[in-house]
């Protein structure tokens, strides 16, 4: 074996000319005068269950430009626009507007009417944003 070109292969490539006792494809065709292309890209492995893995493919088979890799890439992609954005993604619930509407509402009667004669319907007013606030709390998580 020819060290000198070993070193100078790993040194150029960063590539390893030996792996596990055999010489490595990269460093053969380095030696035989190939072009070794460097990949601007990182491999990332993910477990996931067969069902997962099942519907994922089926999405795939109705949207034919797709594969899985494409698919995964995609969906991160789109994710961290929405998240950089800023863009609720529990606004897309559709009980959100709902919420929201209930929750400005009541806060709406218990700051503009000061004169609530009966102290248990301003209770219960009160009552109603509380619920609305954990509510709107509880569709944010899904």
């Amino acid at each position: 074996m020819d060290l000198a070109n070993m070193e100078r292969y790993q040194k150029e490539t960063g590539g390893y000319a030996i792996w596990h006792g055999v010489k490595t494809e990269g460093y053969k065709k380095w030696a035989n005068g190939g072009k070794i292309y460097k990949r601007e890209a990182e491999r990332i492995s993910l477990f996931v269950s067969k069902g997962k893995k099942s519907q994922w493919k089926e999405f795939i088979k109705r949207h034919s430009e797709l594969d899985l890799s494409k698919l995964i890439r995609k969906a991160v992609n789109t994710y961290l626009r929405m998240k950089t954005h800023d863009v609720n993604l529990s606004n897309n619930n559709p009980y959100h507007k709902e919420i929201q509407f209930l929750k400005q509402q009541t806060q709406n009667l218990i700051e503009h009417c000061f004169k609530i004669s009966n102290d248990n319907i301003l209770a219960l007013i009160q009552n109603i944003y509380k619920h609305t606030i954990l509510l709107g709390n509880e569709v944010s998580r899904l």
